[in-house]
């Protein structure tokens, strides 16, 4: 995304019935296209004042530190953001809320951002990625420290449709292993 879109997002046009302390989000993406997809959705919301847009970390951190959002939005294993990139906004924009991007629907993704502005913990800001039947049946077993042949046996699955399962889940709940991908599992009530 050029800085000209970028800076168009930055300043979006008032709606009615908007408020001057409505919320500021931040979204960053490496896919355009998501990201205008994810304004188009968010920009008629009455409380929120205005939607920016950045597809890398370090054009996140320049507009973030002009528009002092209130709810960042990333995608959470860029590979020049993630993680870090959520620090470096945590550190640098004093009460941010920052949350991933995730597969879901519209609703639960405008409700997500709404809980965000609220406080709401990032933990429990889990977008509900949708795991499918058989993917949530692989994290239980990955859960109990089962190797991917373990995993194939029980489940009657080859060791590598396995690990083709565990990259969609750690995908899916923007893990950057398996380790991570339980914990985020259990933090958002996918896992007990």
């Amino acid at each position: 995304m050029d800085s000209g879109t970028a800076e168009r997002g930055a300043s979006a046009p008032a709606f009615p019935g908007r408020r001057d302390e409505g919320v500021g989000v931040l979204m960053v993406h490496s896919d355009e296209l998501v990201l205008l997809g994810a304004r188009t959705l968010l920009e008629p919301q009455t409380w929120i004042s205005g939607c920016f847009l950045a597809t890398s970390a370090d054009r996140a951190l320049e507009v973030a530190r002009r528009a002092n959002p209130r709810v960042a939005v990333i995608r959470g294993c860029a590979p020049d953001g993630g993680p870090a990139l959520a620090r470096r906004l945590q550190e640098e924009i004093p009460g941010v809320m920052v949350m991933t991007f995730g597969e879901t629907r519209a609703r639960a993704f405008i409700r997500a951002v709404r809980h965000a502005a609220g406080g709401v913990p990032e933990a429990v800001l889990d977008l509900g990625p949708r795991l499918s039947g058989r993917e949530l049946e692989v994290l239980q077993h990955l859960a109990t420290g089962a190797t991917n042949g373990e995993i194939g046996r029980r489940l009657f699955l080859s060791p590598h449709t396995v690990k083709q399962h565990v990259q969609r889940i750690c995908r899916k709940l923007s893990a950057q292993n398996r380790i991570e991908a339980i914990s985020r599992a259990r933090a958002s009530g996918v896992l007990e």
